[in-house]
């Protein structure tokens, strides 16, 4: 299986973090990484950048050092209704949005409140991907979790930060993505880089998916056809990315 996208990496922008976009394309180059997210997080972040953050990276060229960059951001679950913190003009300029629970916006409730809050997340067409959804914080019934993801055609991702941090139990992530397997969703491989040397790094990432046997075709981290293509698919009012830039 041959990984060319990490869809969720931070740069020195969200401040516990700690290195450049370029820094960053440098390094996805290195290890054969074709495209990255830039999803620095969402205003109510404590550490987060200021809104313009999001809504400036138009200014950004789509290539940068080789690396195709998808203008996006980790948006924060504010509560059970889904409601994400990004204003909507930003939203209409970004190519791939994460939704993320964190502590600060969204304190740990009931795994009933959990599931709430995912269901209307995945009510939001514009969402494209669950971010870290294992932690240990935020219990929920993955079996359900799992057929809302399928319903609504949203990418799970299995998140290299936290099961190497700890935040989220190695047998957490082999329960819910034994769950999506038996639905079918579609997953991503991300590394939630804070620094560029963990970019495309996925060792542990690697670990559980040997033991899910998760279905190549369903992983869309092998797939830059199908990334391009959903990110422009879903984000009508966002840049345009054309499937010709990445043939390098």
């Amino acid at each position: 299986m041959k990984i060319i996208a990490d869809l969720h990496t931070h740069t020195l922008a969200s401040s516990h973090a700690y290195s450049t976009i370029r820094e960053n394309c440098e390094i996805a180059k290195e290890r054969g990484i074709k495209v990255i997210a830039l999803t620095d997080h969402a205003p109510l972040m404590s550490d987060a950048p200021h809104e313009w953050h999001a809504a400036n990276q138009h200014i950004l060229p789509q290539v940068i050092n080789g690396v195709c960059v998808l203008k996006g951001i980790e948006a924060d679950i504010m509560n059970t209704k889904g409601e994400l913190d990004i204003p909507d003009y930003v939203v209409g300029k970004l190519q791939w949005i994460v939704a993320s629970f964190h502590g600060p916006v969204f304190p740990p409730m009931s795994e009933e409140d959990h599931l709430m809050a995912i269901e209307n997340v995945c009510k939001n067409p514009l969402i494209d991907v669950f971010a870290h959804l294992t932690t240990t914080s935020y219990p929920f019934d993955y079996k359900e979790a799992a057929k809302l993801f399928s319903k609504y055609d949203k990418i799970v991702e299995l998140n290299e930060a936290s099961l190497r941090s700890g935040a989220s139990k190695r047998e957490n992530a082999v329960r819910l993505f034994n769950e999506c397997k038996s639905e079918g969703v579609k997953i991503a491989i991300d590394s939630d880089a804070h620094y560029c040397e963990r970019i495309g790094d996925f060792s542990a990432v690697l670990d559980v998916l040997k033991e899910v046997k998760y279905p190549e075709e369903l992983i869309i981290s092998t797939d830059l056809d199908y990334i391009i293509n959903r990110a422009n698919k879903n984000h009508p009012s966002a840049p345009k990315i054309d499937n010709s830039i990445m043939r390098i």
